[in-house]
């Protein structure tokens, strides 16, 4: 059948299909196109938050390789000071059972004697140093400006080492096994952050070998990380 406009029922029908067709189409298109986009938006989020997350961790390693170095520093410091005492206890072991009378010991050094300079194994001269009978005094070489806050004086050499003797001299006081006036005691003297001066003062004969050989480690060290 013919209609009016010319065309038959068929050809309307087809056209009609192809453009629902064409219609189904493009909105399938339009559909993809937007799940597309929030994957794409999606998997961006995912990537800057990772990224995030890697920084922070990277961060985090940094701290734990600096805590790392400077507690390995710390234990060569310890190491360095059971050595003293061991050594010390061994002398005293022998000293026991000697039979021969001891020889006197020559008189004690005067503080203001002359320097002691403490070096490096390859001979850079790091400090002098001044021995007094119950005294040492510690004057870093004027080129090296070594920092109090250079690793590890502080951890170390300042707070393991001379601040408990100090403390352990100062309950020793408090329970009346020593006088007041020989507590030992110790003053940094800086400029700025740069240390100029250490003075040691009241430290018993048995001291001294750990406190000069703890001297010497830190300030090796201290060297060491200045020179990288």
């Amino acid at each position: 059948m013919i209609s009016s406009k010319g065309g038959s029922l068929a050809q309307i029908k087809i056209f009609h299909y192809q453009d629902l067709k064409s219609k189904k189409q493009r909105k399938t298109r339009k559909e993809l196109i937007r799940q597309f986009n929030h994957l794409y938006v999606c998997k961006m989020e995912k990537i800057t938050v990772e990224e995030d997350k890697l920084k922070k961790i990277a961060e985090l390693r940094e701290i734990l390789e600096e805590r790392v170095r400077s507690l390995e520093a710390e234990l060569d410091g310890l190491r360095v000071l059971l050595e003293f005492v061991n050594s010390i206890l061994l002398e005293q072991s022998f000293k026991r059972v000697e039979t021969v009378k001891p020889v006197p010991s020559p008189p004690p050094i005067p503080v203001h004697a002359e320097a002691t300079p403490l070096k490096t194994p390859n001979g850079e001269v790091l400090a002098s140093l001044y021995i007094g009978d119950d005294a040492i005094r510690v004057v870093p070489s004027e080129d090296k400006r070594f920092s109090v806050d250079t690793p590890p004086f502080r951890s170390f050499l300042h707070d393991r080492v001379l601040l408990k003797m100090h403390e352990r001299d100062r309950e020793a006081a408090e329970e009346g096994r020593i006088p007041n006036d020989k507590i030992f005691k110790f003053e940094v003297k800086q400029d700025g952050d740069v240390i100029r001066e250490i003075d040691i003062q009241n430290v018993a004969p048995e001291r001294k070998r750990e406190v000069i050989g703890a001297i010497q480690w830190t300030l090796e060290k201290m060297y060491d990380k200045k020179r990288k």
